[in-house]
């Protein structure tokens, strides 16, 4: 990225650190370091020529009983949305792939809002 003169460089591991934090903003994981861990190790991202981001997270674990299809592509919105805000820099892609659904409970039941809430804000 060119800045007056000057170039601004944004490190693969900044971005990878922005990406989970939007994820477990997100997916509502507190206090799981298991959870959190898996999640760090499964977020991969890839630069294309124009300096754009392809986003791949997998062994995402998803709410029983809620539509997968929904929680996902608000999950892709999050990270997308939260990722261009921030660095500036285009998310051509943000690839989900869910590996396993957990027992949903109210807190969970009302985790995959996000694309609603942030329209509401927007009104």
């Amino acid at each position: 990225m060119e800045y007056n003169g000057g170039k601004i460089e944004i490190s693969d591991s900044v971005i990878k650190e922005i990406i989970f934090r939007a994820a477990v903003d997100y997916m509502k994981i507190e206090d799981n370091q298991k959870e959190k861990k898996k999640l760090k190790k499964n977020i991969l991202i890839q630069r294309t020529p124009e300096d754009h981001l392809e986003i791949t997270i997998k062994g995402i674990s998803a709410p029983y009983n809620t539509s997968l299809k929904k929680y996902a592509e608000d999950l892709m919105f999050k990270v997308k949305d939260t990722v261009e805000r921030m660095t500036e820099m285009a998310v051509d892609s943000v690839n989900i792939q869910i590996g396993d659904i957990v027992e949903s409970t109210e807190e969970t039941d009302n985790m995959y809002d996000y694309e609603e809430n942030q329209n509401e804000e927007e009104k």
